[in-house]
């Protein structure tokens, strides 16, 4: 379980660690997609929402096992905000990872968010230190 928590977390930050770059190289484009998705400061958010998936994402390389629980509310976060949307109707398209897609955020984006829960539960088991380490 050890190994599989280490990896999942590995992942897990390399997959936060782009979407956090990707959200702050094209901010105009997160701006106007937290503005669809009727998201509160989305310009403060464009720089708030991707520091936390940075700071999560170190967090997972350097205790997986801590950072696996707030992986697991980002994403809860992040999920909430897209069944609202979903829910309203919205036509907005997800920034998730940075991109500036055409498609509306839809059910995919859930269960994408799922898999990744998946992954930080799994770091949740990793063994203490760091995710590297084949000692700790």
């Amino acid at each position: 379980m050890h190994d599989a928590g280490r990896l999942a977390a590995l992942a897990l930050a390399g997959l936060l660690g782009w979407a956090a770059v990707a959200k702050l190289r094209r901010r105009p484009a997160t701006i106007a997609s937290f503005q669809d998705l009727r998201l509160p400061a989305p310009s403060v958010l464009a720089v708030v929402v991707p520091v936390v998936e940075a700071f999560v994402a170190a967090a997972l390389v350097l205790r997986p096992r801590l950072g696996g629980w707030p992986a697991l509310l980002l994403l809860a976060a992040f999920s909430i905000v897209i069944v609202r949307a979903v829910a309203a109707g919205a036509e907005a398209p997800c920034a998730c990872f940075g991109s500036g897609g055409e498609r509306p955020v839809s059910t995919r984006e859930l269960v994408r968010n799922a898999v990744l829960a998946a992954l930080a539960v799994l770091a949740t088991g990793a063994g203490p230190g760091w995710a590297l380490s084949p000692v700790f």
